[in-house]
């Protein structure tokens, strides 16, 4: 079976990131965002899957390939065009994409499963499968109930009692409920919709498409089966589904690791001696790093691959994107830290490039400056820095 897997958006508000990483490709313990996504996809024998992508397309091609490693065959559909090597996204929207692969290779010729591939829905594709056949519709949505703050009107919807789409948009939002149930996004499609989809320009399916089907009495439903599901608005809703999945609140394969001294699970290649090591809830160390002794971490924290602890550090409810060295005396809390800028849960930034503190956290990779101790202890007194610094 086929689907289309949406990761063209990139937009995490919160710079230096959207030019590090691809929304979709947000590592999640030990594994990109986008590829929790292709395994559930791909668990319900959806094998035939076109990826839409823009905002550093590079990253999900390169890692992902042709999908042989996955067990799937992936082709990619780029949204945009470059100048002088840069990316210039220009979407066409969801019903633009899906008619923009057909045209490529006439794709949509049997039943169209469309994904986000930078949120994690664990939908019941069987049951909604099922659902869509057996009433016969050209489009089924899965729907959900939501807060009114969390509720955006043009998302919203209306079913009848039997699951057939009443309204959609401004004319479903209710102000007077304290919930709102809100299209998310996840389509299955016949190839007929390329009838209602306009021959060119940007077209999308729910602004567009769904208004379209209603006004002219076309059977559309909607699924509203519960199932779990995890969107990341900015760098709290990150940390939390990271550290959700880290504990065993979703269901997640820490795969490639093994489990040592009950509370550390860690990747291959990793040099640390554990017993000199203090360690505290559960933590993740990706594979080849470097954690030296007396070193503290102290769950739930996320060691990303290829990183440095120095002696003596402190790490706590922490995620580490790879390669990130951590120098000795740092204390990091409840932070999200890659190489050279450092978040807050909430989205501060502490940018090393504007401090005179670079050497504290920087790229593992780099040779740049490493003081030694008394290079350190002179750097502390002429930047008025103490050791430990909490950040």
């Amino acid at each position: 079976m086929k689907a289309l897997i949406l990761a063209a958006a990139g937009d995490l508000n919160v710079a230096p990131l959207d030019g590090y990483i691809a929304k979709a490709m947000l590592p999640v313990v030990n594994r990109p965002l986008l590829e929790l996504v292709l395994d559930h996809v791909r668990s319900y024998c959806f094998r035939d899957i076109i990826i839409s992508t823009s905002h550093l397309a590079p990253q999900v091609e390169d890692y992902f390939r042709d999908g042989h490693r996955f067990n799937v065959q992936i082709a990619y559909s780029f949204e945009g065009h470059q100048v002088n090597g840069a990316t210039i996204a220009s979407t066409e929207g969801t019903a633009g994409a899906v008619r923009k692969i057909h045209e490529h290779s006439g794709f949509v010729d049997e039943t169209l499963l469309i994904m986000p591939g930078d949120e994690l829905n664990l939908v019941d594709l069987n049951d909604f499968y099922s659902q869509h056949k057996s009433n016969g519709a050209l489009l089924s949505l899965v729907v959900k109930r939501v807060s009114n703050e969390e509720a955006r009107p043009e998302c919203c919807v209306r079913l009848n009692r039997w699951g057939q789409l009443q309204a959609c948009g401004a004319q479903a939002w209710c102000p007077t409920t304290k919930t709102q149930l809100v299209n998310t996004g996840i389509y299955l499609l016949e190839p007929q919709i390329l009838n209602w989809i306009p021959a060119s320009g940007f077209a999308d399916i729910n602004d567009d498409v769904l208004p379209a089907l209603m006004e002219a009495g076309v059977r559309v439903t909607g699924s509203d089966a519960p199932f779990q599901s995890f969107q990341i608005h900015g760098l709290r809703d990150y940390h939390r589904l990271s550290m959700m999945c880290l504990l065993g609140f979703m269901p997640f394969d820490l795969r490639f690791s093994k489990q040592i001294n009950g509370h550390i699970r860690i990747g291959s290649h990793v040099r640390m001696q554990a017993d000199r090591v203090t360690c505290t809830g559960q933590v993740f160390v990706g594979s080849g790093c470097a954690v030296a002794d007396k070193a503290q971490l102290h769950g739930p924290l996320i060691i990303g691959s290829g990183s440095v602890i120095e002696q003596g550090a402190f790490l706590e409810n922490s995620i580490l994107l790879d390669h990130t060295l951590i120098s000795e005396g740092l204390h990091v809390r409840n932070k999200i830290i890659g190489p050279g800028f450092c978040f807050d849960i909430n989205g501060s930034l502490l940018d090393q490039r504007h401090s005179d503190i670079a050497w504290l956290f920087r790229d593992a990779r780099e040779k740049g400056f490493n003081p030694d101790p008394t290079q350190r202890q002179i750097l502390h007194q002429t930047s008025g820095i103490k050791l430990p610094l909490f950040v």
